[in-house]
This record gives C-alpha cells, sequence and structure tokens, in this order.
C-alpha cells in the first residue's frame, strides 16, 4: 500500500470512527483507507455528508446481511454491484437503501446468479476425498455444506465445483445436508439431488454404518423430499462366508447374506430342516455374495436337516458339511446325495460320522418266501458281509433294510447276524433278533429236522456273547386253529394260537384295554394255518365278551362262539350286531347271550357309591379330540347302564371334564359334546331320557395337575354324579 493510502486510512479513521467501524462489523474487519472494502468493495470518498450518509445506509443494510453486496457512495448518490442471489433479495436491497433519508439516486449495477431447473446438486466420495458439484443457492449454503462435511471427515479433502444458482427447492440446504450425512457412512459412493428427489449409491463402510443408513432413510428425510433411488450396500464380505452351526440345544447361523429378506427366509427355512432347535440367526448383511449363493445355501440346508450336531458352511459356492447324521437314514440320504455330481457351479466336502442308533438291533424275518433283514451295522464292510451270508443261506431272496449306525455293542456282532440268520433259515415263518447281547427268536420250523436243530442250538451255549432272551420257536401247523378269551372275576385268560408275534402281542394289548383294570393271563402259542381274517375275528370277539358278565370267546378255525350275562336287555341285540358287523367274511357265529337278572333296587347314595366304584375301575375313553365313544368303553358304560337302573327314582348329571390343553372354549365344547354322547348311550341302552342331564364343565375342575401327562389323563373323565331331589 501506498503512502497516500496509509494517510487516507488514517485520515478516515479519524474523522468517521463510528462509520469505520459499522463498516467492519458489517462487511470486512480490514482497515478503510480511501477505499472502504464491505462484502465486496464499498468505496467511500469521505466528507462529512458522505461519511453520515454511509454509516446510514450501512446501518440499514445491516439487518439483511446481503454479503453479496458491493456499495458505493458518492455524494448522496449511491451505485450497488454484486449479484444477488434471487430477485427478493435484489428488490430488497433497492428498497432498504432508498429508504434511506438523504440518498439521492440509487444506480443499480447488481445481476442475478443463473437461474437452474431442475436444480441439481451432487456429492461424491473416493477413499477419503469429498467432491461437490451441482450448484448451490448461495455462499452461505455452500460454507454449511463445507462445515457439515469437515465435521463428519475430519481428514477428509473437498473439492468443490459446485457454481452458484437459483431455483432451489425449498429447504435445500436440509436435504443436502442429509445426502451428507448418508454419504458419511459409506466408503464410496454419490448422494444427489435433482429437484426434490434424493438418489444414493455406494458401498456401506461396516455393518453399523449400513443400518445407520438405513434408519436415516426412514426417519430423517427432510420433508417434501423423496428418495427416488436407494443403491446403498451393505459392507463387501470377501471371502463371502456363510455358517449353519449346532450348539447343544440351538442351532445358530453366522456369516454374510446379502439381503434381510433372504436372511429372513434362510432362518425359516432353518427352522423347518431343524424343527427341534430353536434358531439364533447372527448373520449379517453384507455385499460381494456369488451368483447362485441362495441356491447355494438352500442345498446346503438340505444337507444339514439330516445332521444333528456338527455345521455346515458356505465359503464362496463350495459348501462344507462335517457332523454327525440325524438319523440312520439321514447317514443313508447324505451318502447317496454326496456320491451324485454337485450341482452345477458348486463343490462339497464332507466327513460324516453315522447316527447313534436308539437301540442297536439286528433282526431277520422270513415270511415263507425269503428273508428280510434289517437293523444296523457299524460299517459299510460289516453290512456286505452279512448279505453275502444272507444271499447264500436264501439264495438270493433277500430284502436288504440293514442301515449303517454307530453304537454297536462290544462283541461278534457280525458273528452274532450269522447266527440269527442259520437259525431263520430253519424257519417256514418266524424272525431272530438280536437286542445288544439279548437274542430272540420265533416262528414256526419249515420241517421236523430244522425244528430239532433250533432246539439243540438254543439249549447249548450261543455264539459271539449271545444270551437267550425268548424263544417261541413252534411246530409247523396247527389243526384245528383256535383262539379262546374266559372273562374270570379276578383275571382274563387267554389261549389258543396267533400267526406272529406282532398279532399276539395285538390280542393281548387289545384285552387289556378292554378289560382293565383286570390282569391279562395265559399263552398265546405262535402257529401257522390260522384262517383269512382269524386276527380280525379274535378283536371281534374280545370286543363282545367285553360287555359281558362271565364272557367266553372261543374260536376254532372260522367259527366264533360267544357266550356270558349281558348287563340289561338292550345290551344283548346290541353286542350280536356288533359282532355280525365286525366278523370277517366267511366267519359264522354262535351266541348264546342271556340277560343278567335284575339286582335289587338302591338308595341314591348306594348308587352313587356303585357309579363311583366303576368309574373308579377305569375312565370312559372317546376318539381323541372327539366325543366317539372308544369301543373299549361300551362294556363300562352297559355296566354303568345297570346300575343307573337299580335307582329308576334318581335323576343323574353327566359330567364332561377335559384336560387344560387348547382354549377355553374349544374344552368347554369338547366336554359338553362327549357328556351329550354319554346321554345318548344310556338312552339308547333303555334309561329315561328325563332321567339325565349333561353339562360340560371344560377344564375348570381338574382333579390333578395338568404339568404331568399322568394328571392331564385323569383330568379327561366322565363323571355320574346323583342329583339331590
Amino acid at each position: 500500500m501506498s503512502d497516500g493510502a496509509e494517510q487516507g486510512e488514517d485520515e478516515a479513521t479519524g474523522f468517521f470512527p463510528g462509520l469505520v467501524r459499522l463498516i467492519r462489523g458489517w462487511l470486512l474487519p480490514a482497515a478503510v483507507a480511501s477505499t472502504l472494502l464491505a462484502g465486496g468493495a464499498v468505496a467511500l470518498r469521505l466528507s462529512d455528508v458522505e461519511a453520515d450518509l454511509a454509516e446510514r445506509v450501512m446501518a440499514r443494510l445491516d439487518q439483511g446481511g446481503y454479503s453479496w453486496l458491493t456499495v458505493e457512495v458518492d455524494g448522496r448518490a449511491i451505485v450497488l454491484s454484486g449479484t444477488a442471489p434471487s430477485l427478493v433479495e435484489q428488490s430488497d436491497v433497492r428498497d432498504a437503501v432508498a429508504a434511506v433519508w438523504g440518498v439521492g439516486a440509487i444506480d443499480d449495477r447488481t445481476d442475478l446468479i443463473p437461474l437452474v431447473n431442475p436444480f441439481d446438486w451432487a456429492a461424491a466420495r473416493a477413499g477419503n476425498t469429498i467432491t461437490l458439484s451441482g450448484h448451490v443457492p448461495s455462499e452461505s449454503v455452500r460454507a454449511a455444506l463445507h462445515a457439515l462435511v469437515a465435521a463428519n471427515q475430519p481428514q477428509g479433502l473437498v473439492e468443490d465445483r459446485t457454481t452458484l444458482a437459483r431455483g432451489a427447492p425449498p429447504d435445500f440446504q436440509q436435504a443436502a445436508e442429509f445426502g451428507l450425512r448418508l454419504l458419511a457412512n459409506l466408503v464410496d459412493g454419490t448422494v444427489a439431488l435433482l429437484g426434490t428427489e434424493l438418489s444414493a449409491e455406494g458401498l456401506s463402510i461396516d455393518t453399523p454404518r449400513y443400518e445407520n443408513v438405513l434408519e436415516l432413510a426412514e426417519s430423517a428425510r427432510p420433508a417434501g423430499y423423496a428418495l427416488a433411488r436407494n443403491a446403498i450396500l451393505p459392507p463387501r464380505a470377501d471371502p463371502y462366508v456363510w455358517s449353519l452351526t449346532f450348539f447343544g440345544d440351538r442351532v445358530v447361523i453366522r456369516g454374510a447374506v446379502p439381503s434381510n429378506l433372504l436372511a429372513t427366509s434362510l432362518a425359516a427355512a432353518v427352522s423347518v430342516a431343524v424343527p427341534d432347535k430353536p434358531v439364533v440367526d447372527e448373520s449379517q448383511l453384507a455385499s460381494g455374495a456369488p451368483e447362485r449363493f441362495e441356491a447355494v445355501a438352500r442345498h446346503a440346508l438340505a444337507l444339514a436337516a439330516h445332521l444333528v450336531d456338527g455345521e455346515v458352511t458356505l465359503t464362496g459356492t463350495q459348501i462344507g458339511i462335517y457332523g454327525r447324521a440325524r438319523t440312520p437314514e439321514s447317514y443313508e440320504t447324505l451318502l447317496a446325495v454326496l456320491a451324485e455330481p454337485s450341482p452345477e457351479g458348486m463343490s462339497i466336502t464332507f466327513d460324516i460320522v453315522p447316527a447313534l442308533a436308539p437301540a442297536y438291533v439286528f433282526e431277520a424275518v422270513r415270511d415263507g418266501i425269503g428273508v428280510q433283514v434289517m437293523g444296523f451295522m457299524p460299517s459299510e464292510q460289516a453290512r456286505a458281509d452279512v448279505l453275502a451270508e444272507a444271499n447264500a443261506l436264501f439264495g438270493g431272496a433277500v430284502t436288504d433294510n440293514l442301515q449303517i449306525a454307530d453304537g454297536a455293542p462290544r462283541m461278534d456282532w457280525i458273528g452274532a447276524a450269522k447266527f440269527a440268520l442259520g437259525q431263520v433259515s430253519r424257519l417256514g415263518v418266524g424272525s431272530a433278533r438280536i437286542a445288544d447281547h439279548r437274542y430272540f427268536v420265533t416262528g414256526s420250523a419249515a420241517t421236523s429236522e430244522g425244528y430239532e436243530t433250533i432246539t439243540n442250538q438254543l439249549a447249548a451255549v450261543l455264539p459271539a456273547s449271545l444270551e437267550l432272551d425268548e424263544s417261541l420257536v413252534l411246530a409247523p401247523l396247527a389243526q384245528p386253529y383256535r383262539f379262546t378269551a374266559a372273562v374270570g372275576p379276578d383275571a382274563v385268560t387267554l389261549g389258543g394260537n396267533a400267526p406272529t408275534a406282532r398279532i399276539r402281542e395285538a390280542f393281548v394289548a387289545a384285552a387289556a384295554i378292554r378289560f382293565d383294570p383286570l390282569p391279562v393271563n395265559g399263552t398265546i402259542s405262535l402257529a401257522s394255518g390260522a384262517p383269512a381274517g382269524f386276527d380280525a375275528a379274535v378283536l371281534a370277539g374280545l370286543q363282545a365278551i367285553s360287555r359281558l358278565g362271565a364272557g367266553r370267546l372261543e374260536i376254532v378255525d372260522t367259527r366264533v362262539s360267544v357266550d356270558g350275562l349281558a348287563p340289561h336287555e338292550a345290551a344283548v341285540d346290541r353286542i350280536e350286531q356288533q359282532l355280525a358287523t365286525a366278523l370277517p367274511a366267511g366267519f359264522t357265529r354262535e351266541a348264546a347271550l342271556t340277560v343278567q337278572p335284575p339286582e335289587s333296587r338302591v338308595t341314591p347314595a348306594e348308587c352313587q357309591s356303585l357309579l363311583d366304584q366303576e368309574l373308579g375301575a377305569g375312565t370312559v375313553k372317546f376318539a381323541e379330540g372327539a366325543a366317539t365313544i372308544a369301543p373299549e368303553s361300551q362294556g363300562r358304560l352297559d355296566r354303568l347302564v345297570a346300575i343307573i337302573q337299580r335307582c329308576p327314582d334318581a335323576e343323574v348329571e353327566i359330567g364332561g371334564h377335559t384336560d387344560a390343553g387348547g382354549s377355553n372354549a374349544v374344552n368347554l365344547t369338547l366336554s359338553q359334546a362327549r357328556a351329550e354322547a354319554v346321554v345318548e348311550y344310556l338312552v339308547q341302552a333303555g334309561v329315561q331320557g328325563d332321567r339325565l342331564s349333561a353339562v360340560g364343565y371344560g377344564e375348570t375342575s381338574p382333579v390333578a395337575s395338568n404339568d404331568t401327562a399322568e394328571g392331564r389323563a385323569r383330568n379327561r373323565r366322565i363323571e355320574f354324579t346323583i342329583q339331590e331331589p
């Protein structure tokens, strides 16, 4: 600066200290010389009049904060110059200056920043560099955006390519700042404004930042602005790894997934594949998934469904499956699938351990033609050895149902299985079974010689550490084929023949459930020669005598004889009709049923005691979840009819009760329906309907805890209650 300029500054500050301070405070902190600068270059040739006028003009303009404006004072004339951000602000400046007293002519040399439509702005991030482009409405907005970038990224660099322009939509600054907050969460990307539409794309820094972007996009977007395009991606994972791991009582999903939708879908698929364990999803969103990620993941899940513990991992399109098979069937399935070529684009590595067998058994069953082998072998080689023995003994007529499983007992398991096959080869029909060290053999010998060989072997020390548990090897044929059942006061005695152990067990079970609580005794011998439908005829006969007092059943080949005492008149016809319907074609029946002589009348109290005694011996049973009376309860209901008839003047409430399973409304409806079904049975048996009432109590009157199966069974009941007059 020249000496003259320095002297002019001294004169200005000396003669007009108030004006100088005002100009400095409004526009620039620089010293005032012959030319004073205010937001540009306010040139004042100072005189008393000019200084006074300048001070008042500047005071008025100071109220509007027009940082773009340059003001010159020449006497009373005012020269305005600069680029106004808007027509409104350009007009406001003229009006503000004109309103100052003493202002003469106003020379308005201002112009306007250009109008842009649509108004565009963008910010792009590449590493630590933020590049701003497009337009901003003012220097103050530009400065605010710079400040926000600096706050979000203190070490970053800003390259500003924006220019001033008019046409910004309302709240442009808030929208641009919103875009910069999105950009701060990206490692690279772009946010852009076009009018009131915002678009964003790029790669998130990490998972928390990605979640922050999603939250911002939903909750912090300025009013009036639409997020027209959101192409922000989660962070990249390389390698792209997803895993499913069994941890004791739960299954944990970890690793990368490309979307929340797929993560939810895969977690749901895991719950279906592994229904007995809760699923904990710890997966995180990540970019970089291989092209066939979902197909590979679902193929891996199909394999994981066959594991009980272990891990399935995806690394790119490579599947690794390691662990123990869920069941022997699962082991077979896994081996079969893994033996096939991998699906296109996938590779699979695996190490699968056989499942632990729930009970390690071997069984050979002969049906007269060939043999079916089933149970478990410790290895493929062991299975091959046993099958070779079976094929040699049975001429190739072998059905192989053997499975590979862990947990074989410490013994010569292969030698034991071969011994069992040798015995079964001498049976016409029958089976041999090994469970741990125990040995069971049943059936009919094919020949007398075979029967003698089997019995001699069983009388000696068994090989391979076997211990004989049960032997029911019979002579080849029983003629005639018989079955008997007699109901006594203390027990039910069964006798005769059954074609297989399974059918014999079915006879015993049917008797036990129908004559509960009486014990079932006697011996049923396995024998061949049963006529077709014999087992169905036995079950029909047992049902018939379960409704009789001192009942007796005898079946000889296809002739069925039933005799005993019916508890009341109506029961006779109903028992005979039921038996006729249930007997298979070809069977004939002889029924010698009489009605039990009526017993003496009893008081209501005695009647209640007899009813309680009968129901205490066993409950009235129904089909599960229904009001259909179970066949095995018909005998008990017949006896209850006989008791009610002994107190003909008493009214009886039939109360239905359920356990606490299901809703209150459903239980109440079910209990009412069951009570009504019992009333209907009693009326059909001859009890007057006006003596009976059906009441459903649902779950409201338990007699035991609903926390145990035993307690719930006690709560499911029918009660007979004599009503006081």
